[in-house]
């Protein structure tokens, strides 16, 4: 999937890849189980509607900013196969050092308008989910379950055949011990501005 949205950046346009590939929900599900994957998705869709306010309220000099968000939103989707989404974020990722105020709010516009055709597509994948697991209400924007978070990090990473990053995981690692079901913030423990993220 990752040399598609990489064609696809380069192309004009990314409406040759799928909305969603459902075999990347298969082999999550495969791996964590249907009751873990119920909780990734919904959180991923809260999440994902909490980062596209977050860049509705950036302006386009917030470059560092801009990016992040950009960069969460493309590893988020591509792991949940959404190529589409995962194609139009890391094209804003790539160009957000150097977009006009007009092509970030063209872009912006195009990650909004893809998102919009792919949520009703998730949000179907998780009712299955839910019909075999139960239903489970949504959690609060940017919460989720700490070890839930390291293995969907730790999952993201070896399917695209990298190593665990220092960051955010570390930083997540040290505010729980093993086994502590506690809730822990999403947002990141380092600023926007931060090299190293």
């Amino acid at each position: 999937m990752l040399d598609q949205v990489e064609n696809a950046i380069r192309a004009p346009s990314t409406a040759s890849l799928p909305i969603l590939e459902r075999e990347a929900i298969d082999e999550f599900v495969a791996e964590v189980g249907p009751a873990a994957a119920a909780k990734a998705l919904t959180t991923y869709l809260a999440e994902t509607e909490r980062r596209l306010a977050a860049l509705r309220n950036l302006a386009p000099d917030q470059r560092a900013a801009i990016h992040v968000e950009a960069h969460t939103l493309k590893g988020a989707s591509g792991l949940f196969g959404l190529s589409r989404l995962a194609a139009v974020a890391l094209r804003l990722e790539r160009h957000s050092a150097t977009m006009t105020a007009e092509a970030y709010r063209s872009m912006r516009s195009d990650l909004e308008a893809v998102y919009a055709r792919s949520r009703p597509v998730l949000v179907a994948c998780l009712e299955e989910l839910r019909a075999v697991t139960g239903a489970m209400p949504m959690p609060e924007p940017g919460i989720v379950q700490a070890d839930w978070m390291l293995k969907i990090l730790a999952l993201a990473h070896v399917l695209c055949g990298k190593p665990m990053p220092p960051r955010p995981a570390d930083a997540l690692v040290s505010s729980v011990h093993p086994g502590d079901d506690r809730a822990v913030s999403l947002r990141p423990a380092c600023s926007p501005d931060d090299p190293g993220r």
